[in-house]
């Protein structure tokens, strides 16, 4: 992790010593399992958009440029995490639920 990033020293008991440093580089946030294109049916129960990280981070979603959380107004949206799996889950599907859904991570 980043937090092991630093000099190393080894002293022997003769007091001879050697160091390194040590540069660690964060492996960047990517998609494991991007969102995929959903049709359903108005009326329907339930939407449940899913997407796949690498690793566990903050993420944000939209509608258009809206942004979505489990506190809006609409009481029919929730936001889980289950490990590195994001959903958004919409429910008692409206024709106004139609649109561009989006997963943001912190770049």
């Amino acid at each position: 992790s980043p937090n092991d990033e630093g000099n190393y020293d080894v002293i022997t008991e003769s007091d001879r010593k050697s160091s390194a440093f040590v540069g660690v580089t964060e492996i960047p946030v990517v998609f494991v399992r991007p969102l995929a294109d959903i049709d359903v049916q108005e009326r329907s129960s339930e939407i449940v958009l899913e997407c796949e990280l690498n690793k566990s981070v903050h993420v944000e979603w939209y509608r258009f440029a809206t942004q979505l959380t489990s506190t809006t107004d609409d009481q029919r949206i929730f936001i889980e995490q289950n490990d590195l799996v994001y959903r958004l889950i919409i429910k008692n599907i409206q024709m106004d639920d139609q649109g561009t859904y989006t997963c943001l991570y912190p770049s």
